[in-house]
């Protein structure tokens, strides 16, 4: 499939097919509960609003070049987290964590 907009590049055309297929499954399936699970492309407000729209959960997967802002604030918060507010994943993936901030 060609795309009509020559200036578009690969994020550009992943972003819109986002937001296009999200406004099709809310209105093809209203009440079913979607969690995402999305990469650092996806981590900006536009994502974040029509998922709290839908009402749907999300997960950001972020590598290190990825959003190097947000890895520094988590190096510098997540000494001071509680033990219930952060959870290391078991040894499986030392490079892996999860914060629930909710």
């Amino acid at each position: 499939m060609k795309n009509a907009d020559l200036s578009a590049d690969k994020q550009d055309c992943e972003l819109k097919a986002f937001y296009r297929l999200a406004k099709r499954l809310k209105a093809r399936f209203r009440r079913l509960a979607i969690c995402l699970l999305l990469d650092g492309l996806f981590a900006g407000g536009p994502t974040f609003k029509i998922a709290e729209e839908y009402g749907w959960k999300y997960l950001i997967v972020l590598r290190e070049d990825d959003l190097p802002n947000v890895h520094r604030s988590y190096a510098t918060v997540l000494p001071h987290l509680s033990e219930t507010t952060k959870s290391l994943s078991g040894g499986k993936r030392p490079d892996c964590s999860r914060v629930s901030l909710g």
